[in-house]
């Protein structure tokens, strides 16, 4: 037999399909065993074998077909017929058929229990023909009773209509979950535990059922989780302008959607305005102002207002010194203390490069106010390049 689990509308069929699988065995077994102690092997052999065969072959080939509750159901009438035959129309054997019967409803199908039902009451009207009576077949222990008949009969319909309304209502719950309902637990613990790949088989025409519903809610988180995975994967390829396509869902998914795509673009605007205030302080422009963001976001700020400050902060100085420089005083330096990191190593730099030309100058200044004078110093011996050194070879050549 098929161990398939996935849900399907026959999902209590196949499991009652196996129950009375190994039911029609046991059945068999016991009227195996009657035909021991009476020797009635013909009606063992002639009916008792077919009665659980078939059935169980079909449930075999194919479990929960409806083919199946058919047989089962005139499988099981058979084998209380056939105890009654067995027992020579003994009375205990007759509560067979009330047992029997009522281990139908476990199908929750009323269907199977009326044609229980029928059967039997077949196979009874049937032993009352006078050919049956001439021929040792057994109904009632002192041979047939029209009395005792609508008795059994009143019974068997009376137990009918009470199984034939329980196994209606039970179909009606079977059918509004759509599965047993500790399965149906286990698959949305196993959703809400982020398993969004369970096989969940419906039939077509089932739109209504609790399945159904958790079937929906598991494609549409899978729909979700799917668009952010492919909406993450574009943006990290570059494509900063993709999107969750919320159309695709409906009510609070949707709208969920739709506040991912806002939180994304927040994000992406926020970047761009950003990257437009670096772009202008690249070209110049350390006067471009940026908008304030709120809450946590304002680190941004805080950032770009930082690198505009040290960017000012070096303009500055290198002005100072540009105009001190114009002025005539050859003195002035900037401060390194109010600088840091990269702007640091700029603003010692053009220091340095202020003491480079400087120093020179004022050893030319110097030796020409000495030789001015008249009092001819000595050779300049400390060694300058380029320029610098040409100045210092004119010097000394004067000095010669």
């Amino acid at each position: 037999m098929s161990d398939d689990l996935t849900i399907s509308s026959d999902f209590h069929a196949v499991k009652a399909d196996k129950l009375f699988f190994w039911m029609l065995a046991a059945l068999l077994v016991f009227a195996f065993l009657i035909a021991l102690v009476n020797g009635s092997w013909m009606p063992w052999l002639i009916l008792g074998l077919p009665a659980a065969a078939l059935p169980m072959i079909f449930i075999y080939k194919r479990p929960g077909v409806f083919i199946n509750k058919v047989a089962v159901s005139v499988g099981l009438m058979s084998f209380a017929a056939l105890y009654i035959q067995q027992t020579h129309g003994m009375t205990e054997a007759h509560f067979g058929i009330f047992i029997l019967l009522a281990t139908l409803l476990y199908y929750r199908d009323w269907k199977p229990i009326l044609i229980g039902a029928l059967v039997i009451a077949t196979h009874h009207i049937i032993l009352h023909v006078p050919f049956f009576i001439s021929n040792d077949f057994y109904i009632f222990t002192d041979g047939p009773n029209v009395q005792l008949l609508i008795i059994h009969a009143l019974a068997v319909v009376a137990e009918t209509v009470v199984l034939v309304m329980m196994a209606s209502s039970l179909e009606k719950e079977s059918d509004f979950l759509g599965y047993e309902a500790e399965k149906l637990a286990l698959i949305a613990a196993d959703i809400s535990n982020g398993n969004l790949n369970q096989k969940i088989t419906l039939s077509p025409e089932d739109k209504t059922s609790v399945a159904y519903s958790i079937n929906v809610l598991q494609n549409t988180l899978n729909g979700l989780v799917q668009s952010l995975n492919y909406v993450s994967k574009q943006h990290d390829e570059g494509d900063i302008d993709c999107s969750v396509e919320h159309t695709r869902f409906k009510g609070a998914y949707s709208e969920m959607a739709q506040g991912i795509n806002k939180m994304v673009a927040g994000h992406v605007d926020m970047s761009r305005k950003s990257i437009a205030v670096v772009k202008a302080f690249g070209e110049g422009d350390l006067e471009m102002t940026l908008e304030r963001f709120p809450g946590k976001k304002s680190f941004v700020n805080d950032a770009i207002e930082g690198v505009r400050a040290n960017i000012k902060a070096l303009v500055d100085d290198t002005n100072t010194l540009a105009i001190a420089a114009a002025s005539g005083d050859l003195r002035a330096r900037a401060n390194t203390n109010s600088h840091h990191g990269d702007f640091l190593k700029v603003i010692q730099g053009v220091n340095n490069a202020l003491d480079a030309v400087i120093g020179p100058l004022n050893v030319a200044a110097s030796y020409v106010e000495h030789i001015a004078k008249g009092d001819i110093p000595a050779k300049i011996t400390e060694q300058y390049n380029g320029d610098f050194n040409t100045i210092k070879d004119n010097l000394n050549q004067c000095i010669d």
